[in-house]
C-alpha cells in the first residue's frame, strides 16, 4: 500500500512539474515592440505579402515568353488494322469512275519531333512586360498600405489598453483612499460624533466604486485580447505594456500638417500606378495593329515497320525545316478601335480619382487638424479640471475629519474627482486618436515602423 501511496505521490509531482514547465512566459513589448511583431504576423500583412510575391513570380513568368521554346514529342501508333484507301480503278485497267480499296502502310508507326520557335517581333509583348512589373509595384504598395492600417489599429489598441489600466490604477487609488474615509467615519459613528446616515451615505460610494473596479477590469482583460489579435498574436499569450500613458507634443504635428503632401500618401501613390496601367492599357490595343514575327524551326525522325522493333534496329526517316511565321492584322470589325476608346475612357476614370484624392485629403488633413485642436483644447480643460478636483476632494476630507463638514460634501467631492479623471483620461484618449488620424492622413504614419 505504501508503495502504491508512494508511485501516485510520483506521479503527482510529476505532472505538477510538467504543468509548471508548460507555463507560457509572460511577453513584455512596448508600442514599437508590438507594431514590429504585427507587421511580421498580423494575418493581412502576411497575404498581402505573398500577393506581392505572386505578382513578381508571374512578372518573370511573363518574361520567359522572349525566350526560345522547345517542346519534344514523341508519337505511336499500332494499327490493329491498316487504314483503307480508295484508289480510282482505272490506274489497274478497271472501269472508269470505279474504285478499288487497297490497304497499305505498316502496323507500328513511331514519330520523334523536336521544335524550337523563337519571338522576334511583337510589340504586345514590350508592352504586356512593361506592365506585369507595374503590377508587381503596385501589390508592393498593398503591402505598405496593410502596414499601414495594421500601424494604425495596433496603436488604437495598444492605447485603449493604457487607457483602461490607468482607469483601473485610478479606481484602486480611490478605494483605498476612501475606505480610511469610510473607515474612520465608521469609528467616529460608534463613538456616537457622526449620524448613521453619514456611514451608510459613504457605503453606498465605496461599494459603487468596487463595481466599477470590477467592470474596468474586465474591461482591462478585453483590451489585452484585442490588441494581441490586431498584432496577430495568441489571445491566449500572456502579455504586458511596458509603455506608459503621458502626453505628448501634440502641437509638433499639427506645425507638420502645415504643408500636407499627397505624394506621402500611399493610396495617392496607387492610383498613379493605376493611371499608368490605364495608358499602357490604351498602348497595348494600339500595338495591336503591328504584325508579330516568330521563327521557327523542327526537325522530326519517323519509323515505319510491321515488327515491333522501333528501337533501336528500326531504320528512322527524319525530316527538317527552318521557317518564319508572319501574323498581319488587317481587318478586325472595328474591335481594336473600340477597345481603345474604352481605355481611354477608363484613363479619364483613373485621372478623376487621382483629383478627386487630392480633394479629399485636403479636406481629411483639415478636418484632423481641427480635431486635434479641440482634443488639445478639451485636454487643458481636463487637466485643470483634475487639478480642482483633486485640492477639493483633500480639502473636504480634512474638513469633515474636523467635524466642520459633512459626509455629502466629502462623497460629492469624491464622485467629481473620479468624474475628472474619467474626463481627462478620455481627453488624452481623444488627443491621442486625433494625432493618429492626422499623422494617417498626413502619410506619415509608416515612421513608427521604418
Amino acid at each position: 500500500m505504501r508503495q502504491v501511496s508512494f508511485i501516485i505521490l510520483f506521479a503527482m509531482l510529476r505532472m505538477a512539474a510538467s504543468a509548471q514547465t508548460a507555463k507560457v512566459d509572460t511577453v513584455r513589448m512596448s508600442l514599437q515592440q508590438c507594431i514590429e511583431y504585427a507587421l511580421t504576423n498580423q494575418t493581412v500583412v502576411k497575404n498581402t505579402t505573398l500577393d506581392a510575391q505572386i505578382s513578381h513570380r508571374e512578372s518573370q513568368e511573363y518574361t520567359g515568353i522572349a525566350l526560345p521554346q522547345l517542346t519534344g514529342k514523341f508519337e505511336f501508333a499500332d494499327y490493329l488494322k491498316l487504314p483503307t484507301s480508295l484508289i480510282p480503278a482505272e490506274f489497274f485497267g478497271g472501269e472508269p469512275g470505279t474504285y478499288v480499296p487497297l490497304q497499305f502502310g505498316t502496323q507500328y508507326n513511331g514519330t520523334a519531333n523536336v521544335t524550337l520557335s523563337q519571338l522576334v517581333v511583337d510589340g504586345r509583348y514590350f508592352l504586356g512586360l512593361k506592365a506585369t512589373k507595374a503590377l508587381a509595384e503596385l501589390a508592393d504598395k498593398k503591402v505598405e498600405a496593410s502596414k499601414i492600417e495594421t500601424t494604425e489599429s495596433v496603436m488604437k489598441a495598444y492605447l485603449s489598453n493604457l487607457i483602461a489600466a490607468k482607469r483601473a490604477e485610478q479606481l484602486s487609488a480611490n478605494i483605498t483612499s476612501f475606505k480610511k474615509t469610510y473607515d474612520d467615519t465608521k469609528a467616529l459613528f460608534q463613538s456616537g460624533f457622526v449620524e448613521k446616515v453619514d456611514v451608510d451615505r459613504l457605503a453606498v460610494n465605496y461599494n459603487n466604486l468596487l463595481a466599477e473596479k470590477d467592470k474596468v477590469d474586465k474591461l482591462v482583460a478585453l483590451s489585452f485580447y484585442l490588441l494581441k489579435f490586431q498584432m496577430g498574436m495568441d489571445v491566449n499569450q500572456p502579455l504586458a505594456l511596458t509603455d506608459s500613458l503621458r502626453e505628448a507634443d501634440f502641437q509638433s504635428v499639427l506645425q507638420n500638417a502645415a504643408t500636407p503632401d499627397a505624394n506621402n500618401r500611399i493610396e495617392y501613390q496607387m492610383l498613379l500606378d493605376s493611371k499608368s496601367l490605364s495608358e499602357m492599357n490604351i498602348k497595348r490595343y494600339q500595338v495591336g495593329y503591328i504584325p508579330t514575327l516568330y521563327a521557327v524551326g523542327s526537325i522530326s525522325y519517323q519509323a515505319q515497320v510491321n515488327n515491333f522493333d522501333l528501337i533501336p534496329s528500326s531504320q528512322w526517316y527524319n525530316t527538317a525545316f527552318i521557317g518564319f511565321n508572319l501574323d498581319v492584322p488587317i481587318f478586325d470589325g472595328l474591335q481594336k478601335a473600340r477597345q481603345v476608346q474604352q481605355a481611354r475612357l477608363s484613363l479619364q476614370q483613373s485621372e478623376n480619382d487621382i483629383l478627386n484624392f487630392q480633394n479629399s485629403m485636403n479636406l481629411e488633413v483639415a478636418n484632423s487638424k481641427t480635431d486635434l485642436q479641440n482634443a488639445i483644447a478639451s485636454l487643458d480643460v481636463q487637466k485643470n479640471n483634475l487639478d480642482l478636483a483633486n485640492e477639493i476632494v483633500t480639502i473636504s476630507r480634512k474638513k469633515f475629519q474636523l467635524g466642520v463638514g459633512t459626509s455629502l460634501e466629502v462623497t460629492d467631492a469624491e464622485s467629481s474627482l473620479k468624474d475628472a479623471q474619467t474626463n481627462y483620461l478620455n481627453a488624452l484618449y481623444d488627443a491621442w486618436v486625433a494625432r493618429i488620424e492626422l499623422e494617417k492622413a498626413l502619410g506619415t504614419l509608416s515612421r513608427f515602423y521604418q
